[in-house]
Formats: C-alpha cells, structure tokens, sequence
C-alpha cells in the first residue's frame, strides 16, 4: 500500500509543477481540482486501514452517546418521525447536493480568476477532511447502516444514494462526519466570496447537517463533531492568514473577500 501512494504522491508533484500557467485550459483546470481527486483517494483508502489500530467498529459508544446527548436514538427516531415520501425524497436530494456543491463553488472561483480564494478554499477543505480521516482510521465506526430502508419504488435521489453507498461507499468513516465538516467549510466560504449564490449554498449546506441523520448514514453526534472539525479547519486558515504580532498587531493586512 505504501509504494502505489508514494508512486501517486511523486506522480502529482512532477504534474503539478510541470503545468505552467500558459498551458491548455483543460490542464491548468485539473492543476487547480487536483485536491478534490485527491479528497475522494484518501477517503477510499480509510477502509484499507481502518482495522490497524482497532480491530472493530465503535458504534455501541456513539449510540450511547447519542442518548446521552439528545435522549433518543436521533438516526431512528427522525426518520420514524417523518416517513412521508416526499419528505424522504428532499432530505437524499438534499444529501445528495453536497456531491456536487463543494466542488461547484471551487469551479465558480476558478472561473472568476481568484486562485488565492480557491487554494484556501480546498487547503480548509482537505484540512477538515484529512482529520476526518485520521479520525476514520483511529476510531472506525460503521454508522447506523442497519436502519436504512430500501429505497421505495419510483424515489429518486433515495435510489441514487442507495447506489452511491454500494458502490462507493466504506464501512468505518461515521465519526465525526466529513459530509458536514465539508459542508460547513463550504457554507463559509460561499458566505465570504460568492454571497450571490447563498439562495443555492445556504439551504443546500446547512441541510446537509439534518440529512445526514434522518437518511441514517449518521448518529446526531457525528454531525457534531463534523461541525467541530469544521470549525478548527476554518480557525486554522484565518490564523494563517492573519498572523498576529507578539504586541498584539497584524503582520499581514486582511485580504479582501473576492466578489
């Protein structure tokens, strides 16, 4: 496992810095997104590893913990709560946006020509996501698998995400949530340089936080800790990007938001 992710690491150093910025469009774009690839790798190899440090799932501790923490089982009570159809389709339609929303709004800073927003935008989005896998590999826990229902006939985006999870999907990466950490991430920056297209990020990232338990690939305390890792990934950029002097003044002016 080792040599194929060097081969791969020295494979993206030799192409990253060979594309110069006169180079044909389609390679300065996959020079740009080359973090997003990279994204969905790390997370497919998690399942490889994550029975290094514990030999299984930690889910009975979460469970308990969500007791604890809201008085109830939140990844079977929610979806109990609210069985309608329709409400099932809005809440995987929901769930299904953040394949393509954290990409999206890294594709609308390409195309305005703000490469400094978007190089902070994927490093606070792999920041938030490689903990999570850390995390993933340390304390594997399969999620509340066994509560999702077949997809009913004729559904949409509840059929899409039950192929999603077949296909793609790996046992171990429930705690904390990378689908809300990313979405938060996304959420703020969306928020800071493209306010335009709130009406699209505000109800699609902030969604993602409830959906995320009623389609139960999650336990309530998951989406907090994604939240939490999310927040540190986000603190961690603006430290970088505002450095304090030891009197207390900035070293760097504060850049502004890109619009």
């Amino acid at each position: 496992m080792i040599l194929p992710n060097l081969v791969m690491l020295a494979f993206l150093w030799f192409f990253v810095s060979r594309v110069q910025s006169d180079a044909r469009a389609v390679w300065r774009l996959l020079r740009a997104f080359y973090p997003v690839f990279f994204i969905w790798a790390a997370y497919s190899q998690t399942g490889l590893m994550n029975h290094l440090v514990s030999p299984g799932f930690h889910d009975d501790w979460l469970r308990q913990l969500d007791r604890a923490v809201f008085g109830c089982d939140p990844a079977a009570d929610f979806s109990r709560a609210f069985p309608q159809p329709v409400v099932a389709e809005i809440m995987h339609g929901v769930y299904f946006s953040y394949y393509l929303l954290f990409p999206g709004l890294g594709l609308l800073f390409y195309l305005r020509r703000a490469p400094q927003v978007l190089d902070d935008y994927f490093s606070a989005l792999c920041r938030a996501f490689y903990f999570c896998c850390l995390v993933f590999v340390l304390f594997p826990a399969a999620g509340p698998v066994e509560l999702k229902s077949v997809a009913p006939s004729g559904s949409v985006f509840p059929g899409v995400m039950e192929l999603i999870y077949r296909w793609f999907e790996l046992p171990g990466g429930a705690f904390p949530s990378s689908h809300v950490a990313v979405a938060v991430v996304t959420l703020v920056y969306s928020v800071k340089h493209a306010p335009r297209w709130m009406v699209l990020y505000l109800p699609g990232c902030l969604g993602v936080l409830p959906a995320t338990v009623y389609c139960s690939y999650h336990y309530g305390v998951d989406v907090i800790g994604g939240v939490a890792v999310a927040l540190g990934a986000l603190a961690i950029a603006r430290n970088r990007k505002n450095p304090v002097g030891r009197r207390g003044r900035r070293d760097l002016p504060v850049g502004q938001p890109d619009r």
